[in-house]
């Protein structure tokens, strides 16, 4: 029966335990580095569309400002009556 450390020693000198243990960092790597991007995309995306939120609302912004001023100007032409 061997002892642990003669398990340990002869893990750490198999090639192909080294190889899994390798591809098992790697993998792990490339998840992380997956996770990390959609992370970010998912950052870019949900700044985007609160940017076309504020977009949108400043041009119904502006446009309700320019309708009140066009009819007060417009009430105010007619008023005195140069329509």
């Amino acid at each position: 029966m061997r002892s642990s450390n003669e398990n340990e020693l002869s893990s750490n000198q198999d090639p192909m335990n080294s190889q899994r243990n390798t591809e098992s960092v790697s993998n792990q790597f490339s998840v992380e580095s997956r996770s990390r991007e959609f992370i970010w995309k998912t950052l870019i995306v949900a700044s985007l569309q609160i940017a076309v939120v504020w977009e949108i609302c400043a041009f119904v912004l502006l446009t309700e400002t320019l309708r009140h001023w066009m009819s007060n100007t417009l009430w105010f032409i007619w008023s005195c009556g140069y329509v």
